[in-house]
């Protein structure tokens, strides 16, 4: 097949949704085709004479002119995201444009993107609940999966227990609600042997042995985590959470590294057999204090999480992208 794709590869979200898994059908034979010139913006031209044109995210007049185009002629469109745009919190900065007309004006777009593509695709079942009640007809849920050259690692911190969060600048209100930075200072105070790191979202922490990691390269992510004994992702009970994927814990599995998470949407029903452990929302000092001062039980986990990480690799799952893809191709041959 040549699929033809649309998608801003400046975001991490890209390469789940529409780089990794297009890498991984090209290494079955099918050919992806960039819908974007060099500044990134869409070129219809390339689309002519592919199967499927497959978008992430963008749902402008632009694009709805380019999923009649492609329709007109033949080629099957799939629209993606991963984030529920509507319910962005309101202090982040993303939510500005939700706000008044410019908000309305997207969800109408939004929302007639959804009713004018053949298939819509998401990581998480909420998301596929929320795209169906704004008008989506066939909507499939397809995970995000992790790269396939990542491997644990036999990480050895000098005697330090590195209590890892790997986050976006949105999760700032899950740091409010949830009292992270007030409890991740408790816990150096704690605990002399703890050093905490985030990468991307700053906590309110003046301390020697708590560091923030900024700008780094998606694929220069995997050596930061790899040095996490303990990896957290705390998330509050709002609805933009209710639809996240459940990927962030996967990218912590496949490296080894045990995790404490949130027992919210995606993370629900996942546990030790997944190498970690939920934690409710005031237990996250007791959870933390009780995971850095018992290394065998992280050491347990650990086994846990890289086996169910070695499972969520792209290329174990690519076939449900072949398929889809096919499907929407076998459909507009008939």
């Amino acid at each position: 097949m040549r699929i033809a794709f649309f998608a801003d590869l400046r975001t991490p979200n890209s390469w789940y949704r529409a780089l990794g898994p297009l890498q991984a059908l090209q290494r079955l034979g099918h050919e992806a085709v960039p819908a974007f010139d060099r500044r990134g913006a869409l070129s219809l031209d390339p689309v002519l004479g592919c199967d499927v044109l497959l978008i992430h995210r963008a749902s402008d007049r632009g694009i709805l002119d380019a999923i009649a185009h492609a329709k007109q002629r033949g080629v099957g469109v799939i629209w993606d995201n991963d984030d529920d745009q509507t319910a962005v919190p309101k202090n982040n900065i993303a939510a500005s444009a939700m706000r008044g007309m410019a908000g309305a004006t997207f969800r109408r777009d939004l929302s007639k993107t959804l009713q004018a593509v053949d298939v819509v695709t998401t990581p998480s079942h909420g998301l596929a609940e929320r795209f169906r009640e704004l008008g989506a007809s066939d909507v499939r849920v397809l995970e995000n999966y992790v790269r396939d050259d990542l491997r644990p690692t036999n990480r050895w911190n000098g005697g330090r227990v590195v209590v890892g969060w790997l986050a976006g600048a949105e999760h700032h209100l899950d740091v409010s609600l949830l009292k992270i930075s007030e409890t991740c200072a408790a816990l150096l105070d704690a605990h002399a042997a703890v050093e905490v790191v985030t990468i991307g979202a700053r906590l309110q922490i003046d301390h020697p042995r708590y560091r923030n990691v900024r700008d780094i390269r998606f694929m220069d992510l995997d050596r930061h985590v790899a040095e996490f004994d303990v990896g957290i992702a705390p998330i509050a009970d709002i609805p933009f959470n209710r639809c996240r994927s459940n990927v962030k814990l996967k990218e912590y599995a496949v490296l080894g590294v045990p995790w404490l998470a949130s027992p919210v949407g995606p993370y629900l029903g996942l546990g030790e057999k997944q190498g970690g452990e939920l934690v409710a929302d005031g237990d996250w000092f007791e959870a933390l204090s009780t995971s850095v001062g018992n290394s065998r039980r992280r050491k347990k986990l650990a086994k846990h999480a890289g086996k169910w990480g070695a499972s969520q690799r792209i290329g174990r799952h690519v076939s449900k992208w072949e398929s889809l893809f096919e499907e929407v191709r076998q459909r507009l041959a008939v």
